[in-house]
């Protein structure tokens, strides 16, 4: 199966969007049905979050995506205070590898190699947060991995997409991370 994995955007140019939940939503290519719409919640304080672009990554070059990344990036109010500031985060899509005498956690190196599937259902796959910043993030992740098979997200902190940003002063960071899931 074939799909497509694209987070929503904001509601307008400037990164907008009240209150809303943002969406992960995987889509069927051939039908073109939405299989699963993954949210992050909008909680207290919390508004305007959008994703970027995804971007998948192929662990055992066997032609089956392993995992998906995407990075958010939304405002936070502190409410004792009444200050908002920008902040982000990065989460992870994992498609699972399923085998009846698989354990990652045993041989990582078979991963996506001994008997077994991948299931491609995206009920089955799970979503999460696996960095916070304090920092937006809106740069779609990149991804590599190493000799080692651990899997490597990069990407960078900032934002420019309204006046505001440009008299942000605050450092910004290009942050490199090993996946826990395949370390």
């Amino acid at each position: 199966s074939w799909f497509a994995v694209i987070g929503s955007g904001p509601n307008d140019y400037w990164g907008n969007g009240i209150k809303q939940q943002a969406h992960v939503y995987v889509i069927d290519l051939a039908s073109g049905d939405l299989k699963r719409d993954f949210t992050t919640n909008a909680g207290i304080g919390k508004s305007s979050p959008f994703f970027t672009s995804s971007g998948a990554i192929d662990m055992k070059s066997n032609y089956n995506v392993d995992a998906v990344y995407l990075t958010e990036t939304f405002r936070e109010t502190d409410l004792v205070n009444n200050t908002e500031k920008k902040k982000g985060a990065l989460h992870r899509i994992i498609v699972p590898w399923e085998s009846s005498d698989f354990d990652p956690t045993d041989n990582p190196e078979d991963y996506g190699v001994i008997d077994g599937q991948y299931n491609d259902n995206p009920d089955s796959w799970t979503f999460g947060k696996i960095y916070a910043s304090e920092q937006p993030i809106v740069s779609p992740p990149g991804l590599s991995y190493d000799s080692e098979r651990n899997a490597w997200v990069f990407f960078g902190t900032g934002i420019l997409n309204e006046h505001e940003d440009k008299e942000d002063l605050s450092t910004q960071y290009l942050i490199g991370l090993k996946d826990p899931y395949f370390n």
